[in-house]
């Protein structure tokens, strides 16, 4: 698929998502950071994948580096785009 493809994001997010369950968190997060920006090429800013990764960056900012603020930006990021894609009745949103 190459290196741009929406399946390499998948894998750096299921690497990401290893790594943090090892607590190698910034790895974890670089990995999430590689998924998050071919994502955002590939698929577009607003799809449900780049949602699902700010989650994920979100989880890491929150719970294992302290950093509140950030965390709760990448929140925000993801609900609106499950709010857009999904509608506000959608498990993933109420």
């Amino acid at each position: 698929f190459g290196p741009e493809h929406s399946s390499t994001a998948t894998t750096y997010h299921c690497i990401g998502n290893v790594l943090q369950c090892q607590g190698d968190y910034e790895a974890a997060m670089q990995r999430y950071q590689q998924a998050l920006a071919i994502d955002m090429k590939a698929l577009g800013h607003s799809h449900t994948k780049v949602a699902l990764t700010y989650q994920k960056i979100g989880q890491v900012l929150h719970h294992h580096q302290g950093r509140h603020e950030e965390a709760g930006d990448r929140f925000q990021q993801a609900l609106a785009i499950f709010r857009r894609k999904l509608g506000a009745n959608h498990p993933r949103v109420a």
